[in-house]
Protein backbone atom coordinates (compact mmCIF):
# COMPACT_ATOMS: atom_id res chain seq x y z
CA UNK A 1 0.00 0.00 0.00
CA UNK A 2 2.85 2.40 0.83
CA UNK A 3 4.44 1.68 -2.57
CA UNK A 4 1.17 2.49 -4.37
CA UNK A 5 0.82 5.72 -2.39
CA UNK A 6 4.34 6.76 -3.48
CA UNK A 7 3.39 5.89 -7.03
CA UNK A 8 0.23 8.00 -6.81
CA UNK A 9 2.28 11.00 -5.65
CA UNK A 10 4.73 10.54 -8.54
CA UNK A 11 2.20 10.45 -11.39
CA UNK A 12 3.29 13.78 -12.81
CA UNK A 13 7.01 13.12 -12.37
CA UNK A 14 9.28 11.41 -14.88
CA UNK A 15 10.70 8.97 -12.32
CA UNK A 16 11.37 5.53 -13.78
CA UNK A 17 9.09 2.84 -12.38
CA UNK A 18 9.96 -0.84 -11.90
CA UNK A 19 7.05 -3.26 -11.48
CA UNK A 20 7.99 -6.59 -9.90
CA UNK A 21 5.55 -9.48 -9.94
CA UNK A 22 4.70 -12.93 -11.25
CA UNK A 23 2.64 -13.32 -14.46
CA UNK A 24 -1.00 -12.37 -13.90
CA UNK A 25 -0.40 -9.90 -11.07
CA UNK A 26 -1.48 -6.88 -13.13
CA UNK A 27 1.85 -5.37 -14.20
CA UNK A 28 0.61 -4.51 -17.72
CA UNK A 29 -2.60 -2.97 -16.40
CA UNK A 30 -0.72 -0.81 -13.89
CA UNK A 31 1.82 0.24 -16.53
CA UNK A 32 -1.01 1.50 -18.76
CA UNK A 33 -2.74 3.22 -15.85
CA UNK A 34 0.31 5.34 -14.95
CA UNK A 35 0.34 7.62 -18.01
CA UNK A 36 -3.46 7.81 -18.10
CA UNK A 37 -3.35 9.67 -14.78
CA UNK A 38 -0.45 11.99 -15.69
CA UNK A 39 0.42 14.96 -17.88
CA UNK A 40 1.48 12.42 -20.54
CA UNK A 41 -2.06 11.01 -20.84
CA UNK A 42 -2.56 12.21 -24.42
CA UNK A 43 0.97 11.24 -25.51
CA UNK A 44 2.00 7.86 -26.98
CA UNK A 45 2.15 4.75 -24.81
CA UNK A 46 4.53 2.23 -26.40
CA UNK A 47 4.93 -1.30 -25.05
CA UNK A 48 7.85 -3.47 -26.06
CA UNK A 49 7.80 -7.18 -25.18
CA UNK A 50 11.50 -7.80 -24.64
CA UNK A 51 10.96 -11.54 -24.19
CA UNK A 52 9.85 -11.70 -27.84
CA UNK A 53 13.00 -10.00 -29.17
CA UNK A 54 16.22 -11.77 -30.03
CA UNK A 55 19.46 -9.98 -29.19
CA UNK A 56 19.93 -9.34 -32.93
CA UNK A 57 16.57 -7.57 -33.24
CA UNK A 58 16.88 -5.54 -30.03
CA UNK A 59 18.86 -2.64 -31.53
CA UNK A 60 16.75 -2.30 -34.68
CA UNK A 61 13.41 -2.49 -32.86
CA UNK A 62 14.34 -0.16 -30.01
CA UNK A 63 16.59 2.34 -31.78
CA UNK A 64 15.45 2.04 -35.39
CA UNK A 65 17.79 1.83 -38.36
CA UNK A 66 19.01 3.84 -41.32
CA UNK A 67 18.69 2.80 -44.95
CA UNK A 68 21.39 0.30 -45.86
CA UNK A 69 22.31 -0.43 -42.23
CA UNK A 70 22.01 -4.16 -42.94
CA UNK A 71 20.81 -6.50 -45.69
CA UNK A 72 17.15 -5.81 -46.33
CA UNK A 73 17.16 -2.31 -44.82
CA UNK A 74 15.85 -0.66 -48.01
CA UNK A 75 14.51 2.32 -46.07
CA UNK A 76 15.13 3.99 -42.74
CA UNK A 77 12.80 3.05 -39.93
CA UNK A 78 12.21 4.79 -36.59
CA UNK A 79 12.47 2.60 -33.51
CA UNK A 80 10.16 2.29 -30.54
CA UNK A 81 12.13 4.91 -28.60
CA UNK A 82 11.24 7.49 -31.23
CA UNK A 83 7.64 6.32 -31.20
CA UNK A 84 7.44 6.90 -27.45
CA UNK A 85 8.97 10.40 -27.55
CA UNK A 86 6.89 12.70 -25.38
CA UNK A 87 5.04 9.77 -23.85
CA UNK A 88 5.73 6.52 -22.01
CA UNK A 89 7.86 3.51 -23.00
CA UNK A 90 6.89 0.29 -21.22
CA UNK A 91 9.77 -2.21 -21.17
CA UNK A 92 7.95 -5.45 -20.46
CA UNK A 93 10.16 -8.29 -19.07
CA UNK A 94 13.35 -6.25 -18.85
CA UNK A 95 14.86 -9.07 -16.79
CA UNK A 96 15.34 -11.18 -19.96
CA UNK A 97 17.83 -8.75 -21.55
CA UNK A 98 21.25 -10.14 -22.43
CA UNK A 99 24.32 -8.47 -20.86
CA UNK A 100 24.96 -6.65 -24.16
CA UNK A 101 21.41 -5.29 -24.33
CA UNK A 102 21.53 -4.35 -20.64
CA UNK A 103 24.55 -2.12 -21.36
CA UNK A 104 22.74 -0.37 -24.21
CA UNK A 105 19.62 0.13 -22.10
CA UNK A 106 21.70 1.61 -19.28
CA UNK A 107 23.09 4.31 -21.61
CA UNK A 108 19.58 5.26 -22.75
CA UNK A 109 18.39 5.60 -19.15
CA UNK A 110 21.47 7.55 -18.06
CA UNK A 111 21.81 9.95 -20.98
CA UNK A 112 18.40 9.83 -22.72
CA UNK A 113 20.17 9.55 -26.08
CA UNK A 114 20.45 6.82 -28.72
CA UNK A 115 21.59 6.24 -32.29
CA UNK A 116 19.74 4.40 -35.01
CA UNK A 117 21.52 1.29 -36.29
CA UNK A 118 23.83 2.50 -39.06
CA UNK A 119 23.40 6.12 -38.04
CA UNK A 120 25.85 8.68 -36.68
CA UNK A 121 23.46 11.29 -35.26
CA UNK A 122 22.54 11.10 -31.60
CA UNK A 123 18.83 11.46 -30.95
CA UNK A 124 17.36 12.60 -27.66
CA UNK A 125 14.29 10.94 -26.21
CA UNK A 126 11.81 12.52 -23.83
CA UNK A 127 9.88 9.61 -22.37
CA UNK A 128 8.94 8.18 -19.03
CA UNK A 129 10.26 4.65 -18.65
CA UNK A 130 8.24 1.93 -16.96
CA UNK A 131 9.72 -1.57 -16.74
CA UNK A 132 8.41 -4.90 -15.51
CA UNK A 133 10.26 -7.98 -14.30
CA UNK A 134 9.81 -11.23 -12.41
CA UNK A 135 9.88 -10.91 -8.61
CA UNK A 136 13.30 -12.57 -8.37
CA UNK A 137 15.12 -9.70 -10.15
CA UNK A 138 16.83 -8.45 -6.93
CA UNK A 139 18.24 -11.96 -6.40
CA UNK A 140 19.57 -11.98 -9.98
CA UNK A 141 21.29 -8.66 -9.31
CA UNK A 142 23.01 -10.17 -6.26
CA UNK A 143 24.21 -13.18 -8.29
CA UNK A 144 25.54 -10.96 -11.08
CA UNK A 145 23.04 -12.13 -13.72
CA UNK A 146 21.59 -8.63 -14.06
CA UNK A 147 23.59 -5.39 -13.95
CA UNK A 148 23.38 -3.64 -10.61
CA UNK A 149 23.80 -0.17 -12.15
CA UNK A 150 20.92 -0.81 -14.55
CA UNK A 151 18.75 -2.15 -11.74
CA UNK A 152 19.22 1.02 -9.69
CA UNK A 153 18.44 3.18 -12.73
CA UNK A 154 15.20 1.26 -13.16
CA UNK A 155 14.22 1.02 -9.49
CA UNK A 156 13.75 4.73 -8.80
CA UNK A 157 10.20 3.76 -7.84
CA UNK A 158 9.66 0.04 -7.26
CA UNK A 159 6.24 -1.54 -6.87
CA UNK A 160 6.01 -5.19 -5.83
CA UNK A 161 2.75 -6.79 -6.95
CA UNK A 162 1.84 -9.80 -4.81
CA UNK A 163 0.34 -12.92 -6.35
CA UNK A 164 -3.44 -13.32 -6.23
CA UNK A 165 -3.06 -16.06 -3.60
CA UNK A 166 -1.75 -13.35 -1.25
CA UNK A 167 -4.64 -10.98 -2.07
CA UNK A 168 -7.70 -13.08 -1.39
CA UNK A 169 -9.90 -10.03 -0.88
CA UNK A 170 -9.15 -8.80 -4.41
CA UNK A 171 -10.28 -11.97 -6.21
CA UNK A 172 -14.00 -11.23 -6.48
CA UNK A 173 -13.70 -7.47 -7.27
CA UNK A 174 -11.10 -8.25 -9.96
CA UNK A 175 -13.29 -10.98 -11.49
CA UNK A 176 -16.31 -8.65 -11.52
CA UNK A 177 -14.25 -5.88 -13.15
CA UNK A 178 -13.19 -8.29 -15.92
CA UNK A 179 -16.80 -9.35 -16.39
CA UNK A 180 -17.87 -5.70 -16.77
CA UNK A 181 -15.16 -5.20 -19.40
CA UNK A 182 -16.59 -8.12 -21.37
CA UNK A 183 -19.88 -6.18 -21.71
CA UNK A 184 -23.39 -7.56 -21.77
CA UNK A 185 -25.78 -8.47 -18.95
CA UNK A 186 -23.48 -10.96 -17.21
CA UNK A 187 -23.25 -11.80 -13.52
CA UNK A 188 -21.66 -14.58 -11.48
CA UNK A 189 -23.96 -17.25 -10.11
CA UNK A 190 -23.73 -18.01 -6.37
CA UNK A 191 -21.87 -21.24 -7.26
CA UNK A 192 -19.32 -19.28 -9.32
CA UNK A 193 -18.79 -16.80 -6.48
CA UNK A 194 -18.21 -19.70 -4.07
CA UNK A 195 -15.72 -21.32 -6.51
CA UNK A 196 -13.78 -18.04 -6.91
CA UNK A 197 -13.57 -17.56 -3.15
CA UNK A 198 -12.35 -21.10 -2.52
CA UNK A 199 -9.90 -21.45 -5.45
CA UNK A 200 -6.26 -21.65 -4.24
CA UNK A 201 -4.79 -19.39 -7.02
CA UNK A 202 -1.28 -20.75 -6.52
Amino acid sequence: AAELERLERSLDSDATVLLLGAPGTGKDRLARLLPSRSARAAAPFVRIDLAALSDDLFDSELFGHERGAFTGAVAGKPGLLEGADGGTLYLDRIDVLTPRAQGKMLRVLEERVFRRVGGTRENRVDARFVASAAPDLPRRVRTGEFREDLYYRLAVLTVKLPALAERRGDVLPAARALLREAGGPFAFTPAAVKALRSHPFR
